[in-house]
């Protein structure tokens, strides 16, 4: 049976890794930006596989890739001309 800290980690590997990366590495800003949104996504499951496992080290650095992805999604979204 599958247990939440297995479904964590997989989801964690599959957005923070496999997804964001190429995303991330695109010319394309649009692309970046949805890179940015896995990352948030992955590292919140990384989050709550730290904090389960009581690994609060890595939990801080959990919350750090969250804070910078959500920075670089905040500067990689279409901003509305001003009109």
């Amino acid at each position: 049976m599958v247990d939440t800290v297995f479904f964590a980690q997989a989801t964690s590997l599959v957005f923070g890794t496999i997804l964001a990366a190429p995303l991330l590495a695109s010319v394309s800003n649009k692309s970046r930006h949805w890179g940015f949104m896995a990352m948030m996504f992955g590292t919140l499951s990384a989050l709550i596989v730290h904090v389960a496992l009581s690994l609060w080290l890595f939990a801080g650095a959990s919350v750090f890739w969250f804070i910078m992805s959500v920075r670089g999604w905040l500067n990689t979204r279409e901003i509305p001309p001003a009109s």
